[in-house]
């Protein structure tokens, strides 16, 4: 059996914020104060709407600021503020803030994450959690976080500080089972995914589900002999690596994280019925084919390619009797469909 593993990689540019600031005066912790400005601006690619719910994936209807000195502590804060645009599209919003050094600025967009008097560490492991996988889904917007990439000094004058890249905290994963002529889809599920996620971005090495896993309710009864789509909205799941898997068919379960998400499908042939699950992941965030992977990451747009095709006694990926499959995964930024690079395995 082949095996095409197709994958492009993922620009993860969501919205960026541009720092400026500006009309800053000499402080102290005894009271003085600062302005920051911050102008922003979001990809705004006209007509990509959500596939689910409304709104446009790009939409800021409402951004929070804090601001953090080298010790963690709040020196700066808005939330709920509605952000204002020029008659370029570039937005504009104020933060008062005080003369610091090592400051970490932090912003949302559409989700207010921050509290006043917050500390950072207090932020990073803050965490939103939902009644159902469901209701991402039933979002009118797309929550976002950003953080600026390094620390800056707030001294006086006016400062420009750079841009912030705003992602997205979820991700969007599509799914398409194709059927070989002969074979008929007949039920496919989404499987094993946190209800939740952190508001700040965390690595892999730091990641534990901040929510429980649910599955998504099972679609059944189709005996489609035709190609069956389906998109979510999913949480990231940092679920981890498996070392030594060379191939897309040693992605069973006996070699998967935990914790790791999967798709079951459901097929019928002459004389034979099968439930394949298919794990999720395999690729990098740069879009490189990895079959040690089995992360989803956040601010993504997943492709998975399902193409059921024939017997084969030695094919894992399944719950019962035997089947084999073709698997293509794309990973890609979240507004354009990018170019595939193609890759075989056998």
């Amino acid at each position: 059996m082949t095996i095409k593993y197709n994958s492009y990689i993922a620009g993860l540019a969501a919205a960026l914020l541009t720092l400026l600031l500006g009309a800053c005066t000499a402080d102290s912790d005894s009271g003085g104060r600062a302005v920051v400005r911050l102008a922003f601006f979001a990809d705004g690619q006209a007509g990509t709407m959500r596939t689910l719910g409304s709104g446009n994936w790009s939409d800021v209807n409402s951004l929070a600021v804090a601001i953090y000195d080298n010790g963690g502590n709040a020196i700066g804060y808005r939330q709920n503020a509605t952000p204002t645009a020029d008659a370029s599209g570039i937005y504009t919003l104020d933060v008062e803030t005080r003369q610091a050094t090592g400051c970490s600025i932090y912003a949302s967009a559409n989700v207010d994450c921050f509290s006043d008097g917050c500390t950072l560490n207090a932020l990073k492991d803050k965490k939103i959690t939902r009644t159902a996988l469901t209701d991402l889904a039933a979002d009118t917007e797309v929550p976002m976080v950003g953080v600026y990439g390094s620390t800056v000094d707030i001294t006086g004058g006016s400062q420009t500080i750079g841009q912030v890249e705003l992602k997205r905290i979820c991700s969007l994963l599509s799914i398409r089972v194709t059927p070989a002529s002969g074979i008929t889809i007949n039920s496919y599920q989404l499987c094993h995914l946190p209800k939740g996620t952190y508001y700040v971005e965390r690595q892999p090495t730091d990641w534990t589900a901040p929510a429980d896993y649910a599955d998504f309710a099972a679609v059944s009864g189709l005996n489609s002999s035709s190609a069956v789509t389906a998109s979510y909205f999913v949480y990231e799941n940092l679920a981890g690596s498996t070392a030594g898997l060379t191939a897309e068919t040693d992605r069973y379960a006996a070699n998967a994280p935990t914790d790791a998400s999967y798709l079951l499908v459901g097929a019928t042939g002459a004389g034979w019925q099968t439930v394949f699950r298919i794990y999720l992941g395999g690729l990098d965030l740069d879009g490189t084919t990895n079959y040690n992977n089995f992360n989803l990451y956040r601010n993504c747009r997943y492709t998975v390619d399902v193409q059921v095709n024939g017997a084969s006694d030695s094919d894992l990926r399944i719950d019962s009797r035997v089947e084999s499959i073709g698997l293509t995964t794309t990973l890609g930024d979240w507004t354009s469909s990018g170019s595939d690079i193609p890759g075989t395995a056998e």
